[in-house]
């Protein structure tokens, strides 16, 4: 169903502020231990989940920014419709109720336990990436948000609309903020004053 494209634009814009807010007043003062710790090998600490999506936002960040610098002649349409593919991409990104729903495993690649945690910058990195998304946004509202495709990380020649685009990468963020917030939620999670 077709949304006009300024109220889009503007709905990922408050989506990201809002994911900023929860990582300035959740996770920032927490302490390294605490960020670091996990309820089990196979579950995720915060830090992981944040390296994570640094990992996805170190894809596709340059992506969009890119295409945004190589499509400045597609002037913008007055509404969005989102393509079948990226509708499910995001659809099934999102977070359900405040819970993370469809639980899916996640590419080696993109896996923060399969790589070693030499990002100590990872809190820092994340929100750089966001004010990084925040700016995208901005030069999007010049662009045709439906003619500009991006490839997906999992394969470069499968492409999705640049609105998808930001639609998945903005709902993954969620998903694993969310994911953090839940482990700060879990009972024997340290409670060691923050630092």
């Amino acid at each position: 169903m077709p949304i006009p494209t300024k109220e889009l634009l503007l709905n990922l814009t408050k989506d990201t502020q809002h994911i900023i807010k929860t990582a300035q007043a959740e996770i920032l003062p927490l302490s390294e231990h605490q960020r670091t710790w996990k309820s089990s090998t196979e579950k995720w600490s915060v830090a992981e989940c944040l390296e994570h999506l640094n990992i996805y936002g170190r894809y596709y960040l340059p992506q969009i920014q890119q295409a945004l610098q190589k499509n400045t002649d597609s002037s913008p349409k007055t509404n969005y419709s989102g393509g079948w593919l990226g509708n499910y991409f995001v659809n099934s990104m999102l977070p359900k109720e405040q819970a993370v729903a469809n639980k899916m495993k996640t590419p080696k690649g993109y896996n923060p336990t399969n790589l070693p945690m030499k990002n100590q910058n990872y809190l820092q990195d994340f929100l750089d990436q966001q004010q990084q998304i925040l700016q995208l946004l901005e030069e999007a509202q010049n662009v045709n948000l439906q003619k500009i495709k991006i490839p997906i990380s999992l394969s470069k020649w499968l492409k999705i609309r640049l609105g998808d685009t930001f639609r998945f990468v903005i709902a993954h963020n969620q998903r694993h903020v969310l994911q953090a917030q839940n482990v700060i939620k879990i009972e024997n999670f340290p409670k060691q004053p923050i630092a």
